[in-house]
């Protein structure tokens, strides 16, 4: 579940994610085990963990009072999976994007 909330920032507290009522640059989605679909619980994606759900958000760099198509790597891992990195530009007139991952798991 995604909301707002006043913290400043984007955070997670593990039952929802919340974003500060600051304005900012946000990036969001979901980390999903390729196989089952299933999200995939204290995954990381730059450093931040998921939740229960697979469910992460974090606040990313931003330009001059906006979010001016700034391009951001983002790479998402978890034990056992091989780990995936997506590149994003965030456009000019949304200050929140989505990025999901599909997670392959780990061969032996």
């Amino acid at each position: 579940m995604f909301s707002r909330g006043s913290s400043g920032s984007a955070s997670s507290d593990r039952d929802s994610i919340s974003f500060g009522d600051c304005l900012g640059c946000y990036i969001s989605g979901k980390v999903i085990d390729a196989i089952t679909g299933k999200g995939i619980e204290n995954a990381t994606v730059n450093d931040n963990l998921t939740d229960r759900d697979g469910n992460y958000a974090l606040e990313v760099e931003s330009v001059d009072y906006g979010c001016g198509k700034l391009t951001h790597t983002l790479t998402a891992s978890s034990e056992g999976y091989k780990h995936s990195t997506q590149i994003i530009t965030l456009s000019e007139v949304s200050s929140f994007e989505t990025l999901n991952f599909e997670l392959q798991p780990a061969t032996n």
